[in-house]
């Protein structure tokens, strides 16, 4: 099972994935809307919103399970 500090990592690590894909779809909103990607970004985001979320509950989970234990 992870620790905590490796699922608080893994968070930080994807919510800084997510910033910039979120930053170069703000800067290149011309490009983007030039080519159509805006479906293509928005799965990305998701994504990255999706596996933060996942590992916040694993978080929960292992914080929940040691306040249960003291």
């Amino acid at each position: 099972m992870m620790k905590l500090r490796d699922i608080s990592k893994i968070i930080s690590a994807t919510k800084g994935d997510m910033t910039v894909v979120a930053e170069e779809s703000c800067q290149n909103v011309r490009t983007v809307k030039a080519f159509s990607n805006e479906d293509e970004e928005s799965k990305k985001f998701a994504l990255g919103n999706k596996r933060v979320y996942d590992q916040g509950k694993k978080r929960a989970l292992m914080v929940g399970l040691q306040s249960s234990v003291v």
